[in-house]
C-alpha cells in the first residue's frame, strides 16, 4: 500500500479497519474482491481509497491450477 496515488498502482476502496494496537488490519475492495491488508500502527490510515500493489517478487498467477510462467 502507497502512501500517495501512484499512477503504476491498483486503486481500492476502504471497507472495514480493525485497531489490534501494534498494527491495523485495513479490509479493501477491490473491484469486488476484498482483501486484507496489515499496517504498522504509525502509518496514517486512508480515509476512502488507497493506492495498491503487488510486489513482482511475490506475485504469482494460476490458470486451472497451473502456475504460469512470466516471460521477460
Amino acid at each position: 500500500m502507497w502512501d500517495e496515488s501512484t499512477p503504476d498502482a491498483l486503486q481500492a476502496d476502504v471497507i472495514h479497519i480493525e485497531d489490534l494496537g501494534t498494527y491495523k488490519i485495513l479490509t479493501l475492495n477491490l473491484d469486488g474482491a476484498p482483501l486484507k491488508v496489515r499496517l504498522a500502527e504509525d502509518k496514517p490510515v486512508p480515509e476512502d481509497r488507497v493506492s495498491i500493489s503487488f510486489p513482482a517478487q511475490w506475485l504469482m498467477v494460476y490458470a486451472d491450477d497451473y502456475l504460469l510462467e512470466a516471460r521477460p
